[in-house]
């Protein structure tokens, strides 16, 4: 029985596979009322179209998303994110933020997407959009993805 129990663990933890560790930083807008208070997940799509789970960034119990901050969140995923494509950002609170951009830095690989269109991310369709998506393509160490598009969550 011990034995049996032994094999099972070890097959377990090689079913799950690697464990990436990746970081996000966030650029808040600089005008008065660009910071945020809300609740903000972000999800990481590879080229592959492999994707991480939603992720709430929160550094608690410090004040996210202040005006004119950069924000940096910590998470694992066993997504391999070497070519970043996309990113979604989505909020489920009407507290307005507006990110000017987010930098995704994994394995000493860095990819920036700008939000060049200037969306602010609310539950409030008067002031913006719940659901932010930015894409790209791009090679290297450092890739800058400028390309904005966006949808509203449906209601």
């Amino acid at each position: 029985m011990f034995k049996f129990l032994v094999i099972v663990l070890t097959m377990s933890s090689v079913a799950t596979g690697a464990v990436f560790q990746y970081a996000i930083q966030t650029f808040t807008g600089s005008d008065e009322y660009d910071g945020s208070d809300g609740n903000f997940f972000v999800l990481v799509e590879n080229t592959d179209g492999l994707m991480t789970d939603f992720e709430k960034m929160d550094n608690i119990p410090l004040d996210d998303f202040e005006v004119g901050a950069k924000d940096t969140f910590d998470f694992d995923t066993t997504v391999n994110l070497e070519n970043i494509k996309c990113i979604v950002i989505n909020t489920n609170t009407d507290d307005y933020w507006l990110m000017e951009k987010v930098i995704v830095s994994f394995q000493g690989k860095t990819t920036s997407f700008a939000n060049g269109d200037r969306v602010g991310l609310s539950t409030d369709s008067e002031e913006g959009t719940s659901t932010l998506k930015l894409c790209g393509h791009g090679q290297g160490t450092t890739t800058t993805f400028s390309t904005s598009s966006y949808a509203t969550s449906a209601s």
